[in-house]
């Protein structure tokens, strides 16, 4: 499946009322919906190497411009990520943000997937407004680290997840409104 596809899936599964808050089940729902596309390869890693490196997955995405490398962080939000999320600490006291960024290297950028049914505000040049179709965002761990240190509670404007994407499919699936 198309990560578009994917993305508008998670929303509607999301907003059906069936769906468990979990980040762990959205997680695996995400990656079995784009397990058929060889473009997308994700390793989940285990507990353990969680607690080390603040990833859940490492996700190495292959296009005709190059290989490109993630470490992946999921959180499950409403509307924009809290404060609360960004510094969350793991078991041993370090905040899964600073794990993640100092994991993180030339080759593996920090990044955040983050499930919503619905986004505050979308950072999309292309989009017109907060709505999308979608339910799947990104975020540079960068920016949620700064968000976390500011302890700003003002939203983030998170990126549809296609838009990430949109080098390897060369579609956007948002028309540019230019400003009056």
């Amino acid at each position: 499946m198309r990560m578009y596809k994917a993305s508008v899936f998670i929303k509607s599964f999301m907003n059906s009322g069936l769906y468990p808050r979990h980040e762990i089940v959205l997680t695996d729902m995400f990656i079995d919906l784009l397990k058929n596309n060889r473009h997308i390869n994700p390793f989940m890693l285990s507990a353990k190497n969680e607690a080390q490196h603040g990833a859940d997955w490492l996700w190495i995405i292959i296009t005709d411009r190059g290989v490109y490398r993630f470490l992946v962080q999921a959180k499950s939000i409403k509307k924009t990520i809290t404060t609360k999320q960004a510094r969350y600490k793991t078991p041993k006291g370090d905040r899964q943000v600073d794990l993640l960024i100092n994991s993180g290297n030339d080759n593996l950028v920090p990044l955040y997937i983050l499930f919503a049914s619905s986004i505050d505000k979308v950072n999309c040049k292309d989009a017109e407004n907060s709505y999308t179709t979608e339910g799947v965002f990104f975020d540079s761990a960068i920016n949620i680290r700064e968000y976390a240190d500011k302890g700003n509670k003002k939203s983030l404007n998170h990126m549809p997840i296609s838009c990430l994407f949109s080098a390897i499919s060369k579609e956007c699936h948002y028309d540019y409104v230019s400003p009056q």
